[in-house]
C-alpha cells in the first residue's frame, strides 16, 4: 500500500527534485502541481504620512567550511577525530539502527531517510545504516547514486560527520556517522535550599579567626563539638588535697 505525500512533504520533494539532472537521452520528469498558497490579507490603510525608511537588509548567517563541502562516501571529512574515523572506517563501530531503503521509490525513500535521520539526532544515536542496494550498472541503482546528494542537502548535511561502506564487498549500505545532539540539562545545578554542607576532610587545618574579630559564644543548650580525629585532647592536672597540720 503506497502512502499519499502531504503537502509539506511534497513541496520539499519538488525543491529536491529541481536540482537534479536527468540522463542524456532522456526528458525530464514532469514536477507535481502545487496548489497556490492563499493570498495574504492586505494591510489596513494608513494615513498619508512620510514614507517609511527602508529596511536595512538582513546580513546572511555565516556558513561553516564543514556545510560547504559535500558528503563523499569512505572519504574523512574535516572536524572529525582520528580515534572516531578509525572505529568507522575499520567497522569497529557498530551501527545502532538500520533503514532498510531496497525497493523503495526515490521520492518515498529520500522523505524515509530525512525522517530517519532526524529522529535519530533526537534520540542521540552516533552512527546508523543505511541500507540501498548495490543496483546494477557501474554506478549503481538510483538510491545508491543518490545517498551521498541527500546528505549534502542542507537540511541534513549538519548531522552528518561521515559516512563509509561497511566494507569493500558490501557498497549497498553505508554508515553514517552523526554528530551526537548535546544531553539536556547539561548545565551544573546549584544546590537546593536547606541542603546540608559537607564537613571538611579530618585532619584539614581550621582558619584562624581574623585579629580583633568578636569570638561568638555557643548558643544555650547547643552541644559541644567533639575534636576531630587525631587531635590529642589536653586533660585538666589532677589536685591532691594535703592535709591541715595543726599544732
Amino acid at each position: 500500500m503506497v502512502r499519499r505525500l502531504k503537502e509539506g512533504e511534497q513541496r520539499l520533494w519538488v525543491e529536491y527534485a529541481r536540482e537534479v539532472r536527468p540522463l542524456r537521452g532522456r526528458p525530464p520528469s514532469a514536477l507535481p502541481k502545487l496548489a497556490d498558497p492563499p493570498p495574504a490579507s492586505a494591510p489596513p490603510p494608513t494615513p498619508a504620512t512620510m514614507p517609511p525608511a527602508p529596511a536595512a537588509p538582513k546580513p546572511a548567517p555565516p556558513r561553516s567550511p564543514l556545510a560547504r563541502r559535500p558528503v563523499e562516501i569512505g572519504v574523512r571529512l574535516s572536524g572529525l577525530d582520528d580515534t572516531s574515523w578509525r572505529s568507522l572506517s575499520n567497522g569497529r563501530l557498530r551501527a545502532e539502527r538500520r533503514l532498510d531503503l531496497h525497493g523503495q521509490r526515490a521520492q518515498t525513500a529520500f522523505m524515509l531517510l530525512h525522517d530517519f535521520l532526524l529522529r535519530a539526532q533526537h534520540e542521540r544515536l552516533r552512527c546508523v545504516e543505511i541500507i540501498t542496494g548495490a543496483g546494477s550498472g557501474p554506478e549503481g541503482g538510483i538510491l545508491r547514486r543518490e545517498l551521498p546528494h541527500w546528505l549534502s542537502r542542507h537540511d541534513l548535511r549538519h548531522l552528518v560527520l561521515a559516512a563509509v561502506h561497511p566494507h569493500s564487498g558490501n557498497v549497498g549500505s553505508v554508515r553514517v556517522l552523526l554528530r551526537r545532539r548535546p544531553a539536556p540539562g547539561a548545565t551544573q545545578q546549584n544546590p537546593a535550599p536547606g541542603a546540608t554542607q559537607q564537613n571538611p576532610a579530618p585532619g584539614a587545618p581550621q582558619q584562624n579567626p581574623a585579629p580583633g574579630a568578636p569570638q561568638q559564644n555557643p548558643a544555650p543548650g547547643a552541644k559541644q563539638q567533639d575534636p576531630a580525629p587525631g587531635m590529642k585532647q589536653q586533660r585538666p592536672t589532677p589536685t591532691r588535697n594535703r592535709p591541715v597540720r595543726t599544732k
